[in-house]
Parts: C-alpha cells; structure tokens; sequence
C-alpha cells in the first residue's frame, strides 16, 4: 500500500481552508497542497465518521468533486470509467448476449434495451444491472442466526445486484429499509444517515454513470473494503475500466477482461429518450454496504 508523506506547510494550508475566504480555485489549490498530509491521516482511520469529522468539506454537497481531486491525483487513469465507457459498453453487452448469462430476467433486461428507446441513465444501469448474472458472487459469510449459531451465508446474484443497487419505489420505502437493515446490525446504530440520522453526507448526481464512478473513486480514497456480496462486480470494475491492481482475484473476472478486450463485434445503435426520471443511489457502511436506490429521486449517494 502506498506511504504518504505529509507537506511540510499541511498545517497552514488547513488553516486557509477553514478559516480564509477563499474562492474555488483558491480552495482546490490549497485542498491539492496538502493531499499527502490528508491521505497519510485518512489511512490511520477507523471510520467514515472520523474522516468527516477531521476533514469536514468531504461533507458539503459537491464534497465529491473533491475525493475526484484526491483519486485523480493517486491514479492516472481515474476517470477511466467515464471517458472510456461509451467505447466499451457495447462490448459488453455482446458478451453478456452471447448466452453468457442463464437468469430469464436478465436476458429480458439486455432484449429489452436492444428493441427500444430508453434514456442513457436507464441504458447504462441496465447494462450496468446483468453484470452481475454473469460475475456470480462466490464469497460467503459466516453470521449468527437468531438462535446465536452460526450459520454460513452464500451470496447469490441478486444479493450482488442489491449490494450495487437496491431499489425502492419511494424515499418512505428507502428510509424503511435502512431503519430495518441498521436496527438488525449487532452493532452499535451510529447517527449518520441523511434525513433519518443527524450525521449524514449526501451526494446528488444527474447521472447515473457519474454516480457509480464516484461511488468507486469512494472506496479507494477511504480505504473501503468492496461489499462481499458484490466483490467481484466491484473488481471487475476496477481492473477493466480503472485498470487498477484488483485486491481480489477471479477466474471470471480474468476471462471477462480478456474477451472484452479482444472482441470484435457490429456496433449497436442505442436510442436516448431526451427526458427521463432519476432513482436514488447511496453508497454505505463503511467497510461493506450498499448503494440504495430511490426510484422517485435524484442520483444520491448516502455515506456512513
């Protein structure tokens, strides 16, 4: 893991950024000048609420144009996903047509965005969705069940699919689960879900893609471990598109990296509806969580 030295002026450059007025490109200067100090701090961490606490602009609305600075900086392909997206995309949804997934469901999803217009958030989320039939999870958990025994969890797709993106069709819904999902942790609830819980950091996007790129640009600049349910998803993301070292190792991962950029295939053509309707997307628990999905909101991510 890579050591970080910390600026000599680290201390002076936090200061301006408290307490002076800056304006942005003032702000992002200063907040670029101490990027060592910050990374070396944030990598002796235990949570995502000591690293809000100590570094508190991670927590305003464009809080996430800054972790791009710091991702940006580390990796130089950080925005790979973005950039490079609509040249593979297509790639990948030959593959996934390619009888390389059995579930009747997904193959509806992929048939479906073949044969009609749909807005480019609902094409790349579906596209996004199927992965995850064909990179089947293969981690397992071990968890006590409520007898106190324990009992071991395997994942399936759609756990996969829910670690990713889980959806509801409204924010009552949303809150719902997220009360139920915490208050059923063995742990300690901690005060930091927007709107439900007073400690809480919410990022709004108008793209989906957008979204998941920042969402995974999260976990490398927190140190967050990839949820298990949806391990390999999440490094097949970070080896193909990123081109990141994968901190975890699948056949499948492997094999599909490999097609993909050996395949050769007929362009197809996708139709973009000019208007369309957003869910809600939140990344969670540090350590392993979630993005959850609001299907009435903007793109969101929750952290905690």
């Amino acid at each position: 893991m890579k050591e970080f030295v910390p600026e000599e002026d680290a201390e002076v450059c936090i200061r301006a950024l408290k307490f002076d007025n800056l304006s942005t490109e003032d702000f992002d200067s200063y907040w670029k000048a101490c990027r060592q100090f910050r990374m070396a701090d944030i990598k002796k961490m235990e949570s995502t609420t000591a690293i809000f606490d100590k570094w508190l602009f991670y927590k305003i609305p464009s809080g996430f144009r800054l972790n791009d600075m710091d991702f940006d900086a580390l990796h130089p392909n950080g925005d790979a996903l973005l950039s490079t997206w609509e040249t593979k995309r297509d790639a990948i949804v030959n593959f996934l047509s390619n009888d390389n997934v059995k579930d009747k469901n997904i193959k509806c999803s992929l048939e479906y965005i073949k044969n009609n217009e749909v807005s480019e958030n609902s094409l790349n989320a579906t596209i996004l969705w199927p992965l995850h039939g064909y990179l089947v999870p293969t981690s397992r958990t071990v968890c006590k069940d409520k007898a106190g025994k324990n009992s071991v969890i395997k994942y399936t797709i759609k756990d996969s699919q829910e670690a990713f993106v889980l959806q509801r069709k409204s924010h009552q819904d949303l809150d719902d689960h997220l009360l139920h999902h915490l208050a059923n942790r063995k742990t300690t609830i901690q005060p930091l879900l927007l709107l439900v819980y007073v400690d809480s950091v919410k990022y709004s996007f108008t793209n989906f893609l957008r979204a998941v790129d920042s969402c995974f640009k999260i976990f490398y600049v927190f140190y967050l471990k990839f949820p298990d349910a949806a391990m390999n998803f999440w490094s097949f993301i970070e080896t193909y598109f990123c081109q990141l070292s994968s901190r975890h190792s699948n056949s499948k991962i492997h094999v599909l990296c490999n097609t993909l950029q050996g395949v050769k295939f007929r362009k197809k053509k996708f139709f973009f509806l000019k208007t369309f309707q957003l869910g809600s997307l939140t990344l969670g628990k540090r350590k392993a969580d979630r993005i959850l999905c609001d299907e009435n909101l903007t793109l969101t991510f929750l952290i905690n």
